[in-house]
């Protein structure tokens, strides 16, 4: 049926319908690059936001629509949306999607012509694929998108990058290659940043174990301090993995459950 559909519409209805649907996902000033993405009641969230979305199929249609009719304006339009999609899924922890999506979108934008565009896209497919447990798969991407932004990524959006690549090789066991991508992360923010912190607990993690167990628990405590909660709740988890005594494994683990962040840490919390 929608394929009948489809064989009924001239190329304008279908553009009107995609500009409709863009509206619809993305708020009426989305060509002015104001931006809102929908937000689900947490009860519809568990059926309704799963999958790429109706927003990546419109998303992919705007920019393959402007690069046929060679509207640059529309093309460079349509990867704002990409990059804050992508992002929204991230924010939702919703990691399968955001790879699928952020992979995709990779093969539609062109490198050579938007790097920082198309870097941002391949360190997030990165994160999601790193969150899937694919973390080879996520460091070619990560890796390429450091390569394709270069001199063009922010520090902070070379950190995001770099700790996902000390993250991954982290996971491989690769603790050369781990406290090497943490180094360039606290080398591309300033201190107070909450990724100079959980760079300093990945390097901390390679110590020895009464060095490490001296150092984990004053950075947990300086997260905490500055409000960064999610790199706490990571340190506290890395704390009761280590932790031999059973009631020291539940301390750890109740300062995670206690706290506000919800999702992916209190599931970790809940099965660790």
């Amino acid at each position: 049926m929608r394929d009948y559909s489809h064989t009924l519409l001239n190329d304008r209805e279908r553009w009107q319908i995609v500009l409709s649907g863009a509206e619809r996902f993305f708020g009426r000033q989305w060509r002015g690059g104001k931006i809102k993405l929908r937000s689900l009641p947490p009860e519809y969230s568990d059926y309704l936001s799963s999958g790429p979305g109706n927003e990546f199929a419109i998303i992919r249609y705007i920019i393959s629509h402007g690069r046929s009719t060679r509207e640059e304006a529309l093309v460079r339009r349509g990867q704002l949306l990409a990059v804050q999609y992508a992002r929204h899924l991230q924010t939702a922890e919703r990691f399968r999607d955001l790879a699928i999506v952020a992979e995709e979108l990779t093969q539609l934008v062109e490198s050579d012509k938007y790097p920082k565009d198309w870097a941002t896209l391949a360190g997030l497919a990165g994160a999601g694929l790193r969150m899937m447990g694919k973390p080879d798969e996520a460091l070619k991407h990560c890796r390429r998108g450091l390569e394709v932004g270069g001199a063009l990524l922010t520090g902070e959006e070379k950190a995001e990058i770099w700790l996902d690549v000390a993250l991954a090789e982290e996971k491989l066991k690769n603790v050369d290659e781990a406290i090497a991508a943490a180094q360039e992360v606290k080398a591309s923010v300033h201190e107070t940043s909450p990724r100079h912190l959980q760079a300093s607990a990945i390097i901390a993690n390679t110590l020895e174990a009464a060095e490490k167990a001296k150092q984990l628990p004053a950075l947990e405590s300086l997260a905490r301090e500055k409000g960064f909660v999610t790199v706490a709740n990571n340190i506290a988890l890395d704390l009761a993995i280590e932790a031999d005594i059973p009631e020291e494994k539940v301390k750890h683990l109740d300062r995670v459950l206690a706290g506000r962040e919800r999702g992916y840490n209190q599931v970790r919390a809940i099965v660790t």
